[in-house]
């Protein structure tokens, strides 16, 4: 039934929690003691498990007599917004440097680049810009053995970052084809309307 079972003979502890959209429960058994404690928590978020799981271990110290001091330092949540934060900023980076640099071969009428030019300018940028979506859409949910409709409702805060990441990575790809293969109607539009 997946019940973790820790400590010694006289002082064992069986517990299990569980997450669904938007909540979280804690049990807690105190098999020596008599003491069985059930929270229940109507919020639940990637990575935060370890900050909501305090609760039970302060309403057992309780319980059981012992002092509680209170937690200056409650399990972080930064780094994996951080985290999250990187995987929207990288791409965003990508897409100015490709920009300056596609305006760049344009003023120097080097586009619609031919031959090996077209490789190195059109085809290898445009694998990168679509690596977001095999890493968001294929690994990801390989990687944590679900479902993205799961993702979804258990992480409703990757599973943004993963949609946005695909807008982002799609209408970049989109516009890298038009400004590298038409670049001539983008800078003619520019003179006219100067």
């Amino acid at each position: 039934m997946g019940w973790v079972i820790q400590g010694d003979p006289g002082s064992t502890k069986i517990w299990h929690n569980g997450d669904v959209s938007n909540f979280h429960a804690n049990l807690l058994l105190l098999p020596d003691q008599h003491i069985g404690i059930v929270i229940l928590i109507n919020v639940s978020k990637a990575y935060n498990n370890a900050a909501i799981n305090i609760p039970i271990e302060g309403v057992a110290a309780i319980l059981l007599g012992k002092s509680l001091t209170a937690s200056t330092n409650p399990p972080g949540t930064v780094i994996p917004q951080i985290m999250l934060l990187a995987a929207l900023l990288m791409p965003i980076l990508w897409i100015i440097g490709s920009y300056l640099s596609i305006m760049r071969w344009q003023q120097h009428g080097e586009l619609p680049p031919h031959g090996i030019h077209r490789f190195w300018r059109l085809y290898l940028p445009l694998a990168i810009d679509l690596c977001p979506l095999g890493l968001a859409w294929i690994l990801f949910p390989a990687q944590f053995h679900t479902h993205m409709a799961t993702i979804a409702l258990f992480a409703p805060d990757v599973f943004f970052v993963i949609v946005t990441l695909t807008a982002l990575s799609l209408g970049w790809a989109m516009a890298r084809i038009f400004l590298t293969l038409h670049p001539r109607r983008l800078v003619n539009k520019v003179m006219s309307n100067q």
